[in-house]
């Protein structure tokens, strides 16, 4: 019999508040089980991932049909992962409301429903107008579809109810300055010292948490005070070392961007060593190499580049949890190889990475759709494959094939509920244009979607775009974001170098 429960990080974080947060339901046939689902929590929201990973795991050995620990729990093994997925659909209608509308949510959300998302979420809050974490959500959601004042308000919201709501601090936080791609208030109203305050909040609350030492570092690195980060990045590694915690690696990852985009990129390369020595799991390790290929980029060294992912591919089984994590990296390598070869103009290497990585994908959809089935795994599927196919026809010249691909991807993405769905289709085709010499049309197509914060590589173009109708205050504007971009990615890593030359142009 299911018994109900509440969320223990919600009364915890409510012991400094002069409204009673109500804690939103959860429900279990196992106090223990919620017990290790509490600690799970708490340790994802500190930026312990393994801890949480293992916590969840806990929870669902007592309790395998745990709503929220199927919802909220994750493996590195994508079959395993559908598995906890389905479990949560299934057993939905025997929780609480509060854990149904969470799953309703996931459910929308893999369909990109956003709006049916934004619906449940109000729903949510009107079921449980006295919850922290109600507010909490629906200002997630209304994020996600860039309604930031929206989002703000409902952010206040919580916090009115529950001051030490640790992660609303951080979600604010990150809308005022970048901490990677993250949704960005408009320029004219991002506030460091807002970011920092909150920063300083999360660190009142809980002073031994990674995460809040990481958001304040970032914030210091974000506005290129690289020495000042460092002291910072390095207080969060005392951190780990103290509470013995496994976002130490993360911590030394992290501050190995901090000094590759400081220009110690050989102090950068060593510390990205240390963190793949101690990385707690063989896809830990796999995904820090990954960033040290990305780091390779903002140091124009493609060649770098590729033979550390050729070398991670000769290396892939004994990084995977299992042959679908296998399949799921080699993918990823692939894709990566192409998006390097392509931007190499190395024509016949990035088609035969193409070719592979169409492979692999397949071989996970057939994988996954082995025992359920789905068109929307199909449609996005074939989405991605037009799309990446039609970008590298584009940096190639091979525009009439690229725009063929296009139209097909779009016939698919136009039917997805998402605000997001057609930005690849938008500025695809104002790659296209722009290199055709016909900037106004590419224009066109970037519209208001294409911004530095939601999609740098499409701003890059865009950029030149604007540049050569004249808008030259406009063009330097988004050349100087991506100039100054501090954060480790492919996108970044392949237009950083190239706005710095167009600004010195």
């Amino acid at each position: 019999m299911f018994k109900k429960y509440f969320l223990f990080t919600a009364i915890f974080l409510a012991t400094c508040s002069s409204v009673e947060d109500v804690p939103l339901p959860i429900t279990s046939t196992s106090e223990k089980a919620v017990e290790f689902f509490n600690k799970a929590v708490y340790h994802v929201e500190q930026g312990e991932w393994n801890e949480g990973k293992n916590n969840f795991q806990s929870a669902l050995r007592i309790d395998p049909n745990f709503v929220m620990a199927n919802l909220w729990g994750w493996s590195e093994d994508p079959i395993q992962n559908r598995k906890l997925t389905e479990t949560a659909i299934s057993n939905k209608d025997k929780a609480s409301d509060a854990e149904r509308l969470r799953v309703e949510m996931m459910m929308a959300g893999r369909e990109g429903d956003q709006a049916t998302r934004l619906k449940l979420a109000e729903e949510l809050v009107e079921k449980y107008p006295n919850s922290s974490e109600s507010y909490e959500v629906l200002a997630d959601m209304y994020r996600e579809q860039y309604k930031l004042d929206d989002a703000i308000a409902n952010y206040d919201k919580a916090l009115k109810i529950n001051p030490d709501n640790f992660r609303v601090h951080a979600q604010i936080a990150q809308l005022h300055v970048v901490t990677g791609q993250n949704i960005l208030l408009p320029k004219e109203r991002q506030s460091k010292d807002i970011a920092i305050k909150h920063a300083e909040e999360m660190i009142r609350i809980r002073p031994k948490a990674p995460f809040a030492h990481q958001i304040r570092a970032n914030i210091e690195r974000a506005d290129s005070n690289f020495e000042e980060a460092i002291k910072l990045y390095q207080n969060l590694v005392d951190v780990c070392n103290e509470t013995g915690s496994t976002a130490k690696g993360t911590a030394l990852l992290i501050s190995g961007h901090n000094l590759m985009f400081s220009g110690r990129f050989d102090d950068a390369m060593r510390t990205y060593d240390e963190a793949i020595s101690i990385a707690n799991t063989p896809q830990t390790a796999f995904n820090y190499n990954r960033f040290k290929v990305h780091a390779h980029l903002f140091d124009n060294k493609y060649y770098e580049a590729l033979d550390l992912l050729d070398e991670m591919l000769k290396n892939v089984g004994e990084s995977s949890a299992s042959k679908e994590a296998v399949i799921n990296n080699t993918a990823n390598i692939y894709w990566n190889k192409i998006m390097i070869q392509a931007h190499n103009q190395q024509k016949k290497e990035a088609f035969e990475s193409l070719d592979q990585w169409k492979k692999y994908r397949k071989t996970n959809l057939d994988a996954v759709n082995k025992e359920d089935f789905q068109q929307r795994r199909v449609d996005g599927y074939n989405a991605g494959n037009y799309a990446t196919e039609a970008w590298i026809n584009v940096l190639f010249g091979e525009y009439e094939r690229a725009s063929s691909l296009l139209d097909k991807h779009y016939e698919i993405a136009k039917n997805w509920k998402n605000v997001a769905a057609l930005d690849g289709y938008s500025g695809l085709y104002g790659m296209v244009y722009v290199m055709q010499g016909n900037p106004e049309k590419a224009l066109d197509y970037f519209g208001d979607r294409i911004t530095p914060s939601n999609n740098i590589y499409y701003s890059y173009f865009k950029a030149l775009a604007l540049k050569a109708i004249g808008r030259a205050d406009e063009a330097n504007g988004i050349f100087e974001y991506i100039a100054n971009f501090n954060f480790l990615g492919w996108e970044p890593g392949l237009t950083r170098n190239l706005s710095i030359n167009e600004l010195k142009s």
